[in-house]
Order: C-alpha cells, then sequence, then structure tokens
C-alpha cells in the first residue's frame, strides 16, 4: 500500500488521510466510514505553522494562501515538498494551478 494513501498511522488508528480536499474520488473506496470525520474535523492552519515548515524545506520567501479548503502553495512543489507540508499541517495543500483545477471542476 502507497504510505501517502494510508490514512492510518500504526494499528488501524484512524489519522489525517491528506487526500481528504477530493472526498468524492478520494475517501468513497479507500477509507473506512470512521476515518471520515478524522479528516472532516482537520483544523485550519496558522501563518506561522506553514512559515515553519516551508524554512525547513528552505523555502522561506515563498507566497501561500490559507482558505477554509486548503493551503495554496503560489509556488511550484515537488512531489515529496507536498506530502510533507500536507502530513505536518494534516491539512490539504495544492499549488495555484492545482487549487484553480479543483475549483474549475466543481464548478462543472
Amino acid at each position: 500500500m502507497r504510505a501517502e494513501r494510508d490514512a492510518l498511522r500504526g494499528h488501524h488508528i484512524p489519522d489525517y488521510n491528506g487526500h481528504y480536499d477530493a472526498p468524492a474520488t478520494n475517501c468513497r473506496l479507500r477509507c473506512p466510514l470512521a476515518q471520515h470525520q478524522v479528516c472532516a474535523d482537520a483544523v485550519r492552519p496558522q501563518q506561522a505553522q506553514v512559515r515553519q515548515l516551508l524554512h525547513r524545506l528552505r523555502r522561506d520567501e515563498e507566497r501561500f494562501t490559507i482558505t477554509n479548503a486548503t493551503v495554496v502553495i503560489h509556488g511550484a512543489l515537488s512531489a515529496f515538498e507536498r506530502t510533507f507540508l500536507r502530513q505536518n499541517l494534516l491539512y490539504p495543500v495544492h499549488t495555484a494551478p492545482q487549487a484553480a483545477k479543483l475549483i474549475a471542476g466543481r464548478l462543472r
């Protein structure tokens, strides 16, 4: 099983799944029902948390926006960087183009 899709840490303990941002496709088939509420209750991160994690990635000057649905990074992210941010914030993280694509898909 791929670690980034594994919503359980340890012994079947529900934990935040970084793919919750698209629950219709990412959660319905992959996660047990008990998991859904854990992800739905994710707490919006603070600016300082995001800034500290970007510092650890040596991306101190990176612009970002925190919304009620995701943290939008206004620069390119590698898959590693995005996963690092998402799993440490326990909140969805997207680049600006990814966020725009998600929004456009929801408007259809």
